[in-house]
Order: C-alpha cells, then sequence, then structure tokens
C-alpha cells in the first residue's frame, strides 16, 4: 500500500515539475519520467489491484448465483403455491364427495321409505271392498294397486282353468266365479256398465302372461259399455297403449255374444259356440280371453295372428277398470 502512495506522489511531483519547466529539454525529461513512473506506477498498482479485480469477479460470479437461487426460490414458491391451491381443490372435491355420498344416502333411504308407504298404501288400499252404484244393491270388487297401479279393478280374472267361462247370457249379466285375489271370475255386464261413467274416459288395463312366462299388456283410456237394451255394446276403447298389439280395436262397437244370445256380426254361425266363450264379437274375434283354459283348439289368446303353438296360449289374464266416478 505504501508504494502505491508513493507511485500516487510521484505522480504529482511529476506533474508539478514539468508544468514549471520552460526549457528546450522539458520535453525529453517529460518523456523519459514519465515513462519510468508509468513502469514503477504499473507494478505497484497491478499487485495492489489485482486482488480487487479477482474478489469484483468473484462477486460478479455469486451475484449470477444468488440471482440464479433467487429465481430458483421464486419457482420454488410459485410451485409451493400451486401444490396448497391442488391440496385445497382436493381437500374440497372429497369433502364434496362426501356431502354427495351423505345425499345419495338420504336419497336413497327416502325413496326406501316412499316405497315402502307407497307399497303400505297400495296394499292397504288392495283387497275386496263393497261398493254401492246407482240402480243396483252393494257388491264386492277385488281392488288391484300392483298391477297398474292405485284405482283399478278387476273385472275379470283367469288363473288356473278352475272357472268355466262358457256360460250363458244370464251368467255374463249377473257374474260368475269367486271375487278373490286368486279366484276365477267375472265381475258381470250389468256392474261393468253401470261402475263405467258414460261420457266420460274410463281405463281398460289387461296382463297377460303367456305360457312361455312373456307378460303383455293393453291399456285402452277410454273404455265404455252400453246397457243390456244395447246388448251390452262395446261403445268405445279409445287410444291403444302397452306392449301388446291392438287387438281388441277389432270388436269396438261390437255386442256381447253368449251361446244363447247371438249378436255377432257373423252371417251363419254364433261366434261364441265356435270359441266356446262370451265375447264382443264381430265375426269373429282375434282375441279370446274368455275361451277355454289351456285348450290346445281353442286356448285363451290375444292375437289369433300370433296363435301358431300351444306356447302361444296364455297362462293367466287379468282385465281391469278404473272408472271416473266415485263409489259409495
Amino acid at each position: 500500500m505504501r508504494n502505491f502512495l508513493t507511485c500516487i506522489f510521484l505522480t504529482c511531483l511529476y506533474q508539478g515539475v514539468i508544468s514549471n519547466l520552460h526549457s528546450e529539454y522539458a520535453d525529453d525529461l517529460n518523456c523519459a519520467v514519465a515513462k519510468q513512473l508509468e513502469n514503477q506506477c504499473a507494478s505497484y498498482c497491478y499487485r495492489v489491484i489485482k486482488p480487487f479485480i479477482q474478489i469484483t469477479h468473484e462477486c460478479h460470479q455469486k451475484d449470477a448465483k444468488i440471482a440464479d437461487l433467487i429465481e430458483q426460490l421464486a419457482k420454488y414458491k410459485a410451485a409451493e403455491s400451486k401444490n396448497k391451491e391442488l391440496l385445497e381443490i382436493t381437500a374440497n372435491m372429497v369433502d364434496m364427495k362426501k356431502m354427495i355420498s351423505e345425499m345419495k344416502t338420504q336419497l336413497n333411504e327416502s325413496h326406501n321409505v316412499q316405497e315402502s308407504e307407497r307399497n303400505t298404501q297400495n296394499t292397504l288400499n288392495s283387497g275386496l271392498k263393497m261398493i254401492k252404484v246407482p240402480g243396483l244393491e252393494a257388491f264386492p270388487v277385488l281392488y288391484n294397486n300392483h298391477i297398474a297401479g292405485p284405482g283399478w279393478i278387476v273385472i275379470q280374472q283367469r288363473l288356473s282353468g278352475d272357472q268355466s267361462f262358457y256360460r250363458n247370457w244370464a251368467a255374463y249379466r249377473e257374474g260368475f266365479g269367486e271375487i278373490a285375489e286368486s279366484g276365477e271370475f267375472f265381475i258381470g255386464l250389468e256392474k261393468l256398465h253401470r261402475m263405467l261413467a258414460i261420457n266420460q274416459p274410463n281405463g281398460l288395463y289387461i296382463r297377460m302372461e303367456h305360457v312361455n312366462k312373456i307378460v303383455r299388456t293393453a291399456h285402452y283410456d277410454n273404455f265404455n259399455v252400453g246397457d243390456e237394451m244395447s246388448g251390452y255394446k262395446l261403445l268405445s276403447l279409445g287410444k291403444h297403449s302397452g306392449n301388446s298389439t291392438d287387438a281388441l280395436r277389432r270388436n269396438e262397437k261390437m255386442k256381447f255374444t253368449t251361446f244363447d244370445r247371438d249378436n255377432d256380426a257373423h252371417i251363419t254361425s254364433n261366434c261364441a259356440q265356435i270359441q266356446d266363450d262370451g265375447w264382443w264379437h264381430a265375426a269373429c274375434s282375434d282375441t279370446n280371453l274368455n275361451g277355454i283354459y289351456n285348450d290346445a283348439k281353442h286356448c285363451i289368446y290375444w292375437n289369433s295372428a300370433y296363435l301358431k303353438t300351444n306356447g302361444d296360449c296364455l297362462k293367466s289374464v287379468q282385465i281391469l277398470i278404473k272408472p271416473k266416478i266415485t263409489f259409495n
């Protein structure tokens, strides 16, 4: 350090001396002294400044490393922030899944309760009830809320072949069989006529199970039957729906026929005698729901076009109505 200061002092002295020289040797002296001072100062200054240069270089390198570390730290913090957000989102999703699971459980429990209440109500509403319609004494009917829903009354049921449905006009007018959940019966044309609200759409629902266990249904939304003076005419059916064909349409506007009361449209024969039943025959019918049970020739069936083998016969039939009027 002392040599460095000496160099600076000599340089300053040199500059003062030179400024006072006015001789002809001034330029030569200036040149010689300047060179000597330059060499001497260069040696001292380099040794002094070199460490500072090295330190400065190292500082630049460290600054670059610090800047890189700061950049990495910023990236780490950003990643950490994103991870924190992801963790929060994941936690929220877990909470939402838990809430959804709890809601599903509550909905299932509510549905089960409602289903249980509905089944209980249907059970309470199903079964035999006494009803009263104008013009007739009170009589029993079988409500069935399981086949088509609440409010349906079974007017015909065939399950086993225990009852013969090859009956005369009086039997079909009054009704016959055992009106019970496991019984076979026909409610009677007079009762049927009086239960139906004229000029209002009454429902008709037919459930049929084939021998091969296939179940088919037919639903009509405007079913009406006339009085005895009209021959208990099938006045209307309405729109057809269900997974069966519209096989009853041919019988619409037809009177009821039995083996002793020929009201059908057949010119030479009595269709009830031909098909061993009682029905709203045209000439004759595509359907035979009151025929002989499980008979190879005239079994009960819905559509004669599909009656190719005994396997197409019906094992069971329930015919139900949903009247628009209210019974006492």
